[in-house]
């Protein structure tokens, strides 16, 4: 019998007023619920368990991988002891196999901060489309579309169309790039330091992280597989009015430009963007897509960190790893797979759990 237990019951029985002693105070302050019965401790109707018999106890209650909730929901009409909530939300978050097969979650909109100047920063991805290879950039101010048809993805060809496009439009400060080939070679490192610019990466297999990019890729996808003549879907494209009144050539170029559509000649004439007010409508419509998209989504509440040594599991590829350290980049952590492998993955794909098996990492 445990002795704790044993000295609540005859502590309830003599009348229960002070408690001094650490281990009984947490039993003291629920001392209107607590009862006995058959020498049992019961909390309402449920059973008191004893300390030693508690981690067993997690094990039942959740030997169904029902989420906390349910857990609970199970343990409100069956046993108690004090901490029990916590201790059950701590179990569920650190189950393996439930992190194994939970399924994740949207985490809140995080936009990109818009920039202060045109083709300050950009967006590059690559689309497969009709058996072509297309590289895609987008700049963060205006929106301003580039699409190229290239002839493999590897870092020698991608710098070279890279230097044409900057010879047009100057070299931006940023580049904004998943971690995939080329541009985590040395060769793009080489590029970015010669040219000037800071490269940053989000992690592979979650294009979201990089949202402009990924959106130029499904505008470009649009255009190649709908128009007869892409060049000319994307001529219409940058020239054509956003949402915040002008047109992506107008706010890297200062003009519109002339399409295969007819217009006055005066609508072509140069003209100045008023930058604040420009950046007070583009803060504006990213804070009203942030609320819809959590709303839509159900995205409230951030994904707590993780720390250096935590065992997660990797949703996307179906293995355990351990964290090595958190990036520099948002949500994003490198990671050591269990078969000996760094990577870059965002935290929407790790799942941490604790050493529940003999396999662990």
């Amino acid at each position: 019998k445990d002795p704790t237990l044993q000295s609540v019951i005859k502590k309830l029985a003599e009348g229960w007023e002070q408690e001094d002693d650490p281990c009984l105070r947490q039993y003291h302050k629920f001392r209107h619920l607590l009862s006995s019965h058959d020498g049992l401790l019961l909390y309402g109707t449920r059973i008191v368990i004893p300390k030693g018999l508690r981690s067993l106890m997690l094990d039942k209650l959740h030997s169904s991988h029902l989420g906390v909730v349910k857990c609970r929901k199970l343990a409100q009409e069956t046993v108690w002891w004090p901490g029990i909530t916590a201790d059950i939300e701590r179990k569920v978050l650190d189950c393996y196999t439930c992190a194994k097969y939970r399924s994740s979650r949207s985490d809140p909109l995080m936009p990109t901060e818009f920039p202060h100047l045109p083709w300050s920063t950009v967006g590059m991805d690559f689309l497969k489309a009709k058996g072509e290879l297309y590289l895609i950039l987008q700049d963060y101010f205006s929106r301003f579309l580039e699409i190229h048809l290239i002839k493999n993805n590897q870092a020698p060809t991608v710098v070279k169309v890279l230097k044409h496009i900057f010879a047009r439009h100057g070299v931006p400060h940023k580049v904004r790039s998943d971690n995939g080939p080329p541009f985590n070679s040395h060769v793009f490192a080489e590029f970015a330091k010669q040219y000037g610019f800071e490269l940053l990466t989000s992690s592979p297999t979650f294009p979201q992280s990089n949202g402009l990019a990924e959106s130029a890729v499904k505008t470009a996808k649009s255009l190649i597989l709908k128009c007869t003549d892409w060049t000319v879907g994307l001529l219409h494209y940058n020239t054509t009015s956003l949402e915040n009144g002008y047109s992506p050539s107008e706010l890297l170029m200062g003009r519109k430009l002339r399409s295969t559509v007819p217009v006055l000649h005066d609508t072509l004439r140069p003209s100045l963007v008023y930058a604040p007010v420009l950046r007070n409508k583009e803060l504006r419509q990213r804070e009203e897509s942030k609320k819809r998209y959590d709303r839509r989504h159900q995205a409230f509440v951030e994904r707590p960190e993780l720390s250096p040594g935590q065992l997660v599991w990797i949703r996307n590829m179906n293995m355990k790893g351990r964290i090595l350290k958190k990036l520099d980049q948002p949500r994003s952590y490198l990671v050591e797979t269990e078969r000996g492998g760094r990577i870059q993955r965002n935290r929407f794909h790790l799942a941490p759990f604790k050493s529940q098996d003999p396999g662990s990492v």
